[in-house]
């Protein structure tokens, strides 16, 4: 049980993230990745008292964010646009995975949540990966979010 939640919460996350409410992005990337894991470890810790509802409504939140974010990618210019405002959501999603990593699926009001609200995730998360997919066929807005795509832990 606790790998169907997992597959279906980081498929959404390999895309990338929505839209965030602490900014990251600096001059210097080494100033930029200690904010990043900064913003990270705060939303880990809010995200640590969620119950698994809860971190499923922030999942998709997150993920309709990010659809939002790529649906104005046409080219390079306009990636290069977004890489700011996805910078700022990798630390979200990092934090949103590990939260689902640490919920135990055995508790049943665990397992009602998800029966009630993953469906509606799982279809964000399908939306999310048509638009990943239409600009991974756009070369130059492709290798402008490429790097930006590894900064994701599940990469890693």
């Amino acid at each position: 049980m606790k790998t169907l939640i997992l597959i279906p919460a980081l498929c959404g996350f390999l895309a990338l993230a929505a839209c965030s409410d602490a900014p990251v992005s600096s001059d210097s990337p080494e100033v930029a990745k200690a904010k990043a894991e900064q913003v990270q470890a705060e939303v880990s810790k809010v995200l640590d008292l969620k119950n698994v509802g809860d971190l499923i409504d922030y999942s998709a939140k997150e993920t309709k964010g990010m659809i939002s974010i790529l649906e104005s990618v046409t080219d390079g210019p306009t990636a290069e646009a977004a890489v700011t405002k996805v910078r700022d959501a990798i630390p979200h999603l990092n934090a949103a995975a590990k939260a689902f990593q640490t919920q135990d699926m055995s508790d049943m009001k665990v397992s009602m949540a998800m029966l009630k609200k993953m469906p509606d995730l799982l279809k964000t998360q399908g939306q999310l990966m048509t638009e990943v997919k239409r600009i991974a066929e756009i070369p130059e807005a492709r290798a402008v979010l490429e790097t930006e795509f590894d900064k994701l832990d599940i990469f890693k």
